[in-house]
């Protein structure tokens, strides 16, 4: 499906770090890892990563770029940042044969799926049930999650919006906290909370 060397990417709110891939089975080579608000756009990152990395080599002929948002048309607007990301528009600027994105916990997800329960560190009661669906889940800039759903024979990935949902408090202690968090457009989310600048909210609130 790609043709090589692969560019990949994995684009948040706040950095954005990209590779290169030669061949089939190369470990990836990283070229440079970019803060987000030193490029106005995703080509100016790609074209200062590949300068970095001037000895990797051939130039890439295809991409695949891993983003923090949703994946809802041909252009996506990076959750936590200015950046609008169009793979037809990379593939332009830079003479590709294919620039795919995704959402960035499906390639989380999919590391997922050959994850054994011995290589799992259980946290509290874990009853093991097997062929159930598996989640993953990641605070950073914003947080993300996905989910691996079994279906017939295979396991179906599902990216999520999952962060954007409202969090409740569970018991006393946490209703006082959840008074005096400090809102996001009126609301406390998941995201508002469980990610890097939920932390200062939390100890704000604390």
């Amino acid at each position: 499906m790609f043709e090589f060397p692969v560019l990949i990417g994995d684009i948040g709110g706040t950095n954005a770090r990209f590779g290169l891939i030669a061949e089939t089975g190369a470990e990836p080579q990283l070229l440079s890892h970019e803060a987000t608000a030193d490029h106005p756009d995703p080509s100016h990152a790609i074209k200062a990563a590949l300068a970095k990395g001037g000895n990797a080599g051939p130039a890439p002929r295809s991409t695949i770029l891993a983003i923090a948002g949703r994946i809802d048309g041909p252009e996506v607007q990076l959750t936590n940042a200015h950046w609008k990301i169009a793979g037809e528009r990379i593939a332009k600027d830079f003479g590709l044969s294919s620039a795919v994105v995704v959402n960035d916990y499906v390639p989380v997800a999919a590391g997922a799926a050959d994850i054994e329960p011995h290589d799992l560190t259980p946290v509290g009661p874990c009853p093991t049930v097997p062929g159930g669906a598996r989640v993953v889940l990641g605070p950073g800039t914003g947080f993300g999650a996905a989910a691996l759903v079994p279906y017939a024979a295979h396991l179906a990935i599902v990216s999520t919006e999952a962060g954007h949902t409202d969090i409740g408090p569970a018991d006393d202690f946490e209703e006082k906290i959840w008074h005096a968090l400090e809102r996001v457009e009126g609301r406390v989310t998941v995201e508002a909370v469980l990610s890097g600048p939920g932390l200062a909210r939390l100890h704000a609130a604390v």
